[in-house]
């Protein structure tokens, strides 16, 4: 049962980024495939449809690393919240989820770009546990 549930998630997940999927339902599908498939796969699959994920390879390869080493520390997810979301540009747009673990809450902080097909790619991922430094300026 489980496992067909997490195949029906990646699916929708899938689905989502490819009919051009919102910041939101981007970055909610990533948060679901996190927690259901792992690291690597969810993080691959996040930025494998934008055009300058090549370009960002080592920055995506160290994102990887970073949650490889962090999350477990942490617990396991009881969930997400959307923090806020900015749009900084027409085509620039900022999205923050708190991660609710049983240790400490995450700050997840994605960035995407509208490219000028208008389709929304990922474009940085950054994660916190200092509350202070990832939520100031967030009223």
């Amino acid at each position: 049962m489980k496992k067909s549930m997490v195949i029906g998630a990646a699916l929708l997940w899938f689905a989502a980024v490819a009919r051009a999927a919102t910041p939101t339902e981007q970055m909610e599908g990533f948060l679901l495939q996190l927690d259901q498939q792992g690291v690597e796969p969810a993080v691959q699959a996040f930025f494998r449809p934008s055009p300058g994920a090549s370009v960002a390879m080592p920055q995506i390869l160290m994102m990887q690393q970073q949650l490889k080493t962090v999350l477990p520390t942490l617990g396991t997810a009881s969930g997400f919240e959307k923090v806020r979301e900015w749009s900084l540009a027409p085509s620039l747009m900022r999205l923050m989820y708190l991660g609710k673990y049983p240790q400490t809450p995450l700050i997840w902080s994605a960035y995407f770009y509208k490219s000028s097909d208008g389709q929304w790619w990922p474009a940085r991922l950054d994660i916190s546990t200092d509350l202070n430094k990832a939520l100031d300026g967030v009223n």
